[in-house]
C-alpha cells in the first residue's frame, strides 16, 4: 500500500480529529480506530471520541497497549484473543470481536508519550510491512495529537444532536399521519429507543447539569429534615436516600448510566470509579465519611480488579459491615455466570431507561420498604 496520498489528507486535517479518524477507517480498512491523548495532569490517555480512558498505572508489560508503550515501537498483533499479553479490560474495553490490532505509540522530542494510535480489525490483506510502511507517517500522527487535542468531540456532539433531532421530527410526522394502531404502537417505541440512544451520544451534558442541581437541593433540604438511610440505621422520617456507586472503565457508560439515574427520587449522591482499585478505595472513604455507599452498578473487566473479585470481597464483608446491593452492569454475563450469587441483580448494556427504572423499583420494593 501506497500511504503518500493518506498523508497529504491527513495534513490538511490536523486539528479535525473526527475526520482524521473517519479517513483512517477509509484508507486502511480498519474497523476501530482509537486515537488517545496522554493527559499529563492526570496521568491517563483519553479518546473522547470513543470515551476511553485508560489510568496510565496501568499500562504495564501485561497489556499489548501498556507493552507497546514500554518498548516504544509500533506492534502488530495478528491473533488479539490468543496473545500472553492481552488485557481485556485495557486492550479491548467494549468487548468487540478482536482478531488483529497496530498500536503506534507517539512519543515527542523529549522522548515522552504523547498518545496512541490503535487499528483494530483491519483487512487480512493488511501486512508487517504495511504497518512498516504506515510508520512513515509518525511525524503526521505527532502532528495530530499536538494540533487537535483542544477541539476534540465538540463537533462530533453538534452533529448527532442534529440527526437524533432529524429523527425524532420525522417520528412525529409519521405518528401524526398513522391511522393504524399497530404502527403507532411501533413509533412509540422508536420513542423511547431514540431517548436512550440520545443518553448513548451526547454523554447527557444537560442532565448531569441537573444532577449537580438536584444534589445540591438535597443537601440543603437534609439540613432541615431527617432522614432515613439503607443498611440496617434507625428511621426517623418517611423519605429514604441512598448513595449510589458506579464502577466502570468505560466512561461513557458511567455517564449515561449517571443521567439514567440522576432524577430517581431516592438517590443522594452518585459517585464514580473507573477501575477496580478506586472502586474500593471510594467504598473505603465513604465508609469512613459516614456516607455509606448503598448501590453499586459494578462492571466486570476493569484495571486494578475485576468486577467478580470486587464483589466477593464486598460479600466476605457483608455480615460485619453495611450490606452493599450489588448491580452487575457486564456485558459478559458468562464470566459471572459461576459466581451470580455474588450480585442481586443484572442489568445487560446497553442500558435503556426501562431496565434502569425496573432495577431501581426492585430495589425500593425489596429493600428500602
Amino acid at each position: 500500500m501506497d500511504f503518500t496520498t493518506l498523508n497529504n489528507t491527513l495534513l490538511n486535517y490536523c486539528s479535525d480529529t473526527l475526520k482524521v479518524q473517519r479517513l483512517l477507517k477509509e484508507y486502511l480498512g480498519a474497523k476501530y480506530v482509537d486515537i488517545l491523548y496522554y493527559d499529563k495532569e492526570k496521568s491517563q490517555y483519553v479518546d473522547n471520541i470513543n470515551e476511553i480512558t485508560i489510568q496510565s498505572k496501568y499500562l504495564n508489560a501485561f497489556s499489548l497497549l501498556g507493552h507497546a508503550v514500554l518498548e516504544n515501537k509500533v506492534c502488530f498483533y495478528k491473533d488479539v484473543p490468543h496473545d500472553s499479553k492481552y488485557n481485556k479490560a485495557i486492550d479491548n474495553p467494549f468487548n468487540i470481536e478482536l482478531s488483529n490490532q497496530i498500536i503506534y505509540p507517539i512519543f515527542s522530542a523529549e522522548k515522552e508519550c504523547i498518545g496512541l494510535f490503535r487499528f483494530s480489525q483491519l483487512p487480512l490483506s493488511f501486512t508487517v510491512e504495511d504497518s512498516t510502511k504506515l510508520s512513515l507517517l509518525l511525524p503526521t500522527f505527532q502532528k495530530i495529537l499536538l494540533e487537535s487535542k483542544e477541539t476534540l468531540g465538540t463537533s462530533k456532539r453538534s452533529n448527532n444532536t442534529k440527526i437524533l433531532q432529524t429523527i425524532e421530527r420525522a417520528f412525529n410526522r409519521l405518528l401524526e399521519s398513522s391511522s393504524n394502531p399497530e404502527i403507532e404502537k411501533l413509533i412509540i417505541l422508536g420513542h423511547k429507543n431514540l431517548e436512550s440512544l440520545g443518553s448513548y451520544l451526547h454523554s447527557v451534558q444537560i442532565q448531569e447539569n441537573k444532577a449537580l442541581i438536584k444534589a445540591k437541593m438535597q443537601r440543603l433540604s437534609r439540613k432541615k429534615v431527617a432522614k432515613k438511610k439503607v443498611g440496617g440505621k434507625k428511621v426517623s422520617d418517611k423519605k429514604v436516600f441512598a448513595n449510589v456507586l458506579i464502577a466502570d472503565d468505560v466512561r461513557i457508560n458511567v455517564k449515561i448510566l449517571n443521567a439514567m439515574l440522576c432524577n430517581d427520587a431516592i438517590i443522594d449522591q452518585i459517585k464514580h470509579a473507573y477501575d477496580g482499585v478506586e472502586t474500593m478505595d471510594i467504598i473505603d472513604r465513604c465508609k469512613t465519611a459516614e456516607e455509606d455507599i448503598h448501590i453499586l452498578f459494578l462492571d466486570h473487566h476493569m484495571p486494578g480488579k475485576t468486577g467478580l473479585e470486587i464483589a466477593q470481597e464486598l460479600k466476605e464483608k457483608a455480615g460485619k459491615e453495611t450490606k452493599i446491593i450489588i448491580v452487575s452492569i457486564t456485558n459478559d454475563p458468562e464470566v459471572i455466570a459461576s459466581k451470580e450469587y455474588l450480585y442481586d441483580y443484572h442489568i445487560p448494556k446497553p442500558f435503556n431507561k426501562e431496565s434502569i427504572q425496573k432495577i431501581m423499583e426492585r430495589i425500593r420494593v425489596e429493600h428500602l420498604s
